[in-house]
């Protein structure tokens, strides 16, 4: 799967997802985040269901994390929130290294909204598991 393809089959994509831990294997090529995601929909009675889920990117080609804005309440506690989107043909910032991944590889990035900064990944596939235990915002 693509980053887009995982993106379009959640309710509201990674809007506002929290990521509680990153695990990044050189060895395997694996990028792991362990999320929380809003998995409401208007139907719901509860909008604020969140769920676990683990997103896995092999092989990845890249993962880099910039560091926080220090103008930015970085340092605390619990899920960092995030927004997500992947990587258009008019986005410049990456353009030659974009250029340089191979046929049917996909870029994303993670906004880190405490942080003020971004995660950047490239990868050849994606896979999402949401589990089924439910949390409260």
């Amino acid at each position: 799967m693509t980053f887009e393809e995982i993106q379009d089959s959640l309710p509201n994509g990674l809007h506002d997802a929290g990521i509680n831990s990153i695990t990044v294997d050189y060895l395997e090529r694996k990028a792991i985040f362990h999320l929380e995601i809003w998995t409401a929909d208007l139907e719901d009675e509860d909008p604020e269901t969140y769920r676990l889920a683990t997103l896995s990117f092999m092989p990845f080609l890249y993962c880099v994390v910039e560091p926080p804005d220090p103008r930015y309440p970085f340092a605390t506690e619990g899920p960092s929130r995030i927004d997500a989107g992947s990587y258009r043909s008019e986005d410049t910032e990456l353009g030659q290294l974009r250029a340089s991944l191979p046929d049917g590889a996909f870029a994303c990035w993670f906004f880190i909204n405490s942080w003020n900064s971004f995660i950047h990944v490239a990868a050849l596939n994606a896979e999402i598991v949401v589990h089924e235990s439910q949390l409260k915002a």
